[in-house]
């Protein structure tokens, strides 16, 4: 899409937006006709209302990846082949893990008795959705194999979707998305029928995130399919640029920025932003929520939300 509203001439170009599984938010892509009535083909993109060129919606993917771990340490699922997997499993892998070189080492008590904050924490969901847990579950846990195979398979998935960076990797799923294209798209297809006919607790239909999983998946395969066709010089996709993690970092940078008080107003959030822009050398609070290796300083934070754009335009290998 051209913008030419301001009279000014902006190229941009609208494949997406994102955003978290809050209810408001759900109730826009609503309105923008997304519809989860079928769930084996849904609905997840919408016309642009200039172009008629589909604009898919993506739920922010580390949020769902917290929701998933939330709703196993509570209310515990059930596979879609009726096997059971809750937080006790993974307590007995902690019992029987007690050796000096242990196999789960991402795996604590921790990770299972999150409160408060500690459920914001990204990283120590992600931990919790290891291949080392999965692999640890097969050595002590050799009946629970098929459990262990979707802790694998949630790894796996969580790779592919959260991609960052262009060079290769030994590992597939690792790699951008479409370099490994029929293979990613086989994990990422496995995923979303796992999501599909995973019950959570004694709850009967889908939780919101679940029909959030199968919103970002869907528009992920279906967005770099139609990539493929229209803008061939792009080669792959770096998923992790579909998610919120720049927004929610730049977020804990302002709300940082005052001290105790993390709730400024419109006029303190603007006096913030401009503090920011001008300083030098800013970290991120170790309480961040979400733990991104792309990005650095503050500043760079800053940057890289607001001001990086040449840098996307002279990448023309991938986006």
């Amino acid at each position: 899409m051209s913008i030419r509203q301001t009279g000014n001439y902006f190229p941009i170009i609208i494949l997406g937006i994102v955003c978290d599984n809050a209810p408001d938010n759900r109730n826009l892509w609503k309105t923008l006709g997304i519809s989860f009535e079928d769930t084996e083909n849904i609905i997840s993109s919408f016309p642009h209302p200039i172009t008629n060129q589909n604009v898919w919606i993506f739920a922010d993917f580390p949020h769902l990846i917290k929701l998933l771990r939330n709703n196993l340490i509570d209310n515990g699922f059930t596979l879609q082949n009726g096997e059971k997997l809750n937080s006790s499993h993974l307590r007995q892998l902690i019992q029987l893990d007690k050796a000096e070189l242990k196999i789960c080492h991402k795996l604590t008590e921790k990770h299972l008795t999150c409160k408060n904050q500690e459920r914001m924490r990204v990283a120590k969901a992600f931990e919790l959705f290891s291949h080392t847990n999965a692999v640890a579950m097969k050595t002590f846990l050799p009946h629970k194999s098929n459990v262990a195979n979707f802790i694998e398979l949630i790894n796996d998935s969580s790779d592919i979707l959260n991609s960052r960076f262009p060079n290769s990797n030994a590992n597939i799923y690792k790699t951008p998305y479409g370099q490994h294209y029929e293979k990613q798209t086989a994990k990422l297809k496995e995923l979303y029928e796992a999501i599909r006919f995973l019950k959570i607790g004694k709850r009967k239909k889908l939780y919101p995130f679940q029909k959030g999983f199968l919103l970002t998946i869907n528009s992920t395969i279906k967005l770099w399919s139609e990539m493929r066709e229209n803008y061939p010089q792009f080669k792959f996709l770096l998923t992790a640029r579909l998610n919120q993690d720049h927004l929610e970092n730049f977020f804990s940078l302002i709300r940082g920025f005052g001290g105790f008080n993390q709730n400024p107003s419109p006029t303190e959030t603007i006096t913030r932003i401009k503090a920011i822009a001008l300083s030098q050398n800013l970290k991120h609070s170790e309480y961040l929520s979400v733990k991104d290796e792309d990005f650095g300083t503050g500043t760079n934070s800053f940057n890289t939300f607001l001001l990086n754009i040449d840098s996307e335009t002279e990448n023309v290998q991938g986006t």
